[in-house]
């Protein structure tokens, strides 16, 4: 691959970082608020902050674009951490979606757990980071 078509696919992978570190904050950010506001959801419905739909576009969304982005920059910087902090990312985000269908299953309605809420929290940050290291890693092999 020639040194200009690095630098293109470079940017572009550029702004798919930045597309997967806003949607990943905001995921976070839609955690925390559904921990916080727990109490008040019934009063007001959660048809739509507990939307199964919007729950699995997140995930998918910070697979393929996480996935896409920090594999193909490996191929740029060779290193591992972008990849193990998706890695990590992705795990805490099913795995709070796991514990939404324990306690759905168990208890026959749905609530929002805070251990839930922490774990997918910690999920969207880490990918969130994965994204933002793995732009600093890129920048620093096109500067050289």
């Amino acid at each position: 691959m020639s040194t200009e078509n690095v630098k293109v696919e470079s940017r572009s992978l550029g702004r798919w970082d930045r597309v997967g570190m806003f949607a990943s904050m905001l995921c976070a950010v839609h955690c925390v608020a559904l921990g916080l506001l727990a109490g008040i959801l019934p009063l007001v419905g959660t048809a739509i902050v507990l939307n199964w739909i919007w729950e699995i576009t997140f995930v998918a969304g910070a697979i393929i674009i996480g996935g896409y982005t920090v594999v193909r920059s490996y191929t740029i910087h060779r290193r591992r951490l972008p990849l193990t902090m998706l890695i990590v990312g992705v795990v805490l985000l099913i795995g709070s979606k796991i514990w939404h269908l324990e306690a759905h299953v168990h208890h026959g309605h749905v609530h929002v757990h805070a251990g839930e809420a922490i774990l997918a929290a910690l999920g969207g940050i880490a990918i969130a980071a994965a994204h933002f290291i793995n732009l600093r890693f890129r920048a620093a092999c096109s500067a050289v």
